[in-house]
């Protein structure tokens, strides 16, 4: 029996200190190895939170889809809204007031609004203000409180609903967003207004935005 004993607790202490081999052939030790594999599951498990938050999308909400597009009807109502329609007709098919409207209003008008959320990116803090508000006196809404357009710039914001809206911000700002939501999931539309005016972060932003293409 004493011999049983003291046979067995070598042959822990072996195990212990033996090598083992690696994915490439390699000898290393046990503990390194546990240690290596305990990484390469938890980079999985990384890779795959973010598979399943890039499948994640805006959820449909069909009694809201309905809300907006009545609240739509209503405002097309005032002869405030069409005096400023007129107006939009003269401007040119791409400028981007006109642009990010002619989305939000075909979501709308499909009755898939819930569906719609675009951020429009601006070079500086005053374009991101001043474009919002002009847009919103356009669709004769107050900017930010619950409407269809906000803004948002660093240590201030006017931010829209959630839901079929549209947000003017700087390139900074949707930067920040990113690292809170890689995926952009609460993000229906992207567009980057005055990019030629290429700064890091517009080139930054790029870059990302490409790679997030590819997913």
């Amino acid at each position: 029996m004493t011999g049983q004993c003291s046979s067995t607790a070598s042959c822990n202490c072996q195990e212990d200190s033996m090598d083992w081999l690696d994915s490439r052939g390699k000898k290393q030790s046990r503990n390194c190895y546990l240690k290596h594999l305990s990484g390469s599951l938890h980079a999985e498990e990384g890779r795959q939170k973010l598979h399943d938050s890039s499948t994640t999308c805006i959820q449909r909400d069909q009694s809201l889809d309905l809300k907006l597009k009545t609240h739509l009807l209503e405002n097309m109502q005032s002869s405030k809204y069409w005096k400023m329609f007129e107006f939009r007709k003269k401007l040119p098919s791409y400028n981007m007031r006109k642009v990010t409207q002619f989305l939000l209003d075909h979501y709308i008008q499909e009755g898939k609004g819930s569906l719609c959320h675009i951020v429009c990116t601006q070079p500086r803090h005053i374009s991101a203000i001043s474009v919002a508000e002009r847009v919103a006196e356009e669709r004769a809404e107050s900017c930010g409180k619950n409407s269809s357009i906000g803004y948002q710039i660093r240590l201030e914001c006017k931010l829209p609903r959630e839901k079929g809206s549209i947000l003017y911000c700087t390139t900074g700002i949707l930067l920040q967003r990113i690292q809170n939501d890689p995926c952009l999931s609460n993000i229906s539309h992207i567009i980057l207004d005055e990019i030629h005016e290429r700064d890091l972060d517009s080139e930054f932003l790029m870059i990302i935005l490409k790679d997030l293409l590819k997913q």
